[in-house]
């Protein structure tokens, strides 16, 4: 799998987790920034923020940095991958050509369900406060709403966090330990690498063994409270997801720590807190009925996701113009598909020479 993968969102986890249930491996190519400045414009995050986030997804397991904006069959031969995957939507580069052309024509190429219900477009568009008219709605980034059911949650459960990703002999003396929890409520809004490095430091710097975080319903965000939940339940660095995030007193932490394992509520630094975008007065309402919150300092203090919205606000001209150049290039694909040749096509349900479409096992269907 390759692409840009701009504001990691539960678009892109889904599709990392659909590739990597098609084989046993799944290496992903994110594109440099001067690639995707040749080919599609200016990206929100850089390319080194792309890769850390790219890499925290837990059904990734190499990321290939700077890869080719049009797919290469050298570079997928020097990772040992014996397919391409991506979503079934038009793909194609700022002049019109079909960045997967060259894997297509070698029969090397497969497709899969797109995700309908988000885009990078749409969250711009989200921060920006524009909402598309039905004549300028991307039939493939222009999202519908989406729709929490338990058949989604629950494929995103899987795959490997970093509680799972030790030797059988690493088990056993982690299991001889005592089980330490961290259940970290917060906001969560647009992933970042701030919220990566937070829960990724409560391991490596604090000694927790399990992470669960906990999704605030508070006015302001820019996602929606299911949207950030599969967000973070596609994360490494992540354990489990709590949609009843407020603690109502200590017996509410034992639950989470069923066996006896001994469970703080871990909140930012007055300085550091902002990575994980808590509320002062839901701090102050935890402290009063909980005896056992513990302030971690944040390893990236001061990258929020008002960092992001900032940098969209200040580009607020440029997105505006793509963002509408883009759908009506995607209005124009899906008006007329027969536009492209079979070979130079992405997927409008068809199966093209060397494609085929995901199966339908377990989890696959979304």
């Amino acid at each position: 799998v390759d692409g840009v993968f701009d504001i990691v969102h539960l678009g892109h986890a889904n599709a990392l987790r659909k590739a990597r249930a098609m084989g046993s491996r799944l290496v992903v190519g994110v594109h440099s920034d001067k690639e995707v400045l040749d080919n599609k414009g200016p990206t929100l995050y850089t390319e080194a923020e792309r890769y850390e986030m790219v890499r925290a997804c837990k059904w990734v397991d190499r990321v290939e940095e700077g890869s080719p904006y049009h797919t290469s069959l050298q570079v997928m031969d020097r990772c040992g991958a014996a397919f391409c995957a991506h979503a079934d939507d038009p793909s194609v580069s700022i002049d019109g050509t079909d960045t997967y052309a060259e894997v297509k024509a070698a029969g090397r190429m497969r497709t899969f369900a797109r995700t309908p219900s988000i885009s990078t477009t749409d969250i711009i568009q989200r921060i920006l406060g524009v909402v598309a008219t039905p004549t300028h709605l991307s039939p493939y980034t222009g999202a519908s709403p989406f729709v929490p059911c338990v058949s989604k949650y629950a494929a995103f459960y899987g795959g490997v966090s970093l509680s799972q990703t030790k030797t059988a002999g690493a088990e056993q003396t982690k299991a001889s330990l005592k089980t330490r929890v961290a259940y970290c409520p917060g906001t969560w809004d647009l992933p970042h690498i701030g919220h990566v490095r937070f829960l990724n430091s409560l391991r490596t710097a604090h000694g927790y063994t399990r992470v669960v975080c906990g999704v605030l319903p508070v006015d302001g965000t820019t996602l929606t409270v299911p949207e950030r939940v599969m967000s973070l339940a596609s994360l490494r660095g992540v354990d489990d997801v709590s949609m009843s995030p407020f603690p109502a007193s200590t017996a509410w932490l034992d639950e989470l720590g069923a066996g006896g394992a001994g469970v703080d509520v871990v909140v930012g630094s007055e300085s550091g807190r902002e990575p994980i975008d808590f509320p002062e007065h839901l701090r102050l309402h935890i402290e009063r009925v909980c005896e056992r919150v513990r302030v971690v300092e944040s390893p990236l203090p001061g990258y929020t996701a008002q960092t992001v919205r900032d940098r969209v606000e200040t580009n607020r001209a440029h997105y505006l113009s793509r963002n509408r150049a883009k759908a009506e290039r995607e209005l124009d694909t899906a008006a007329a598909p027969s536009r492209m040749a079979p070979s130079s096509s992405k997927g409008t349900g068809a199966h093209n020479q060397g494609e085929t479409q995901e199966g339908g096992g377990v989890g696959l269907t979304w």
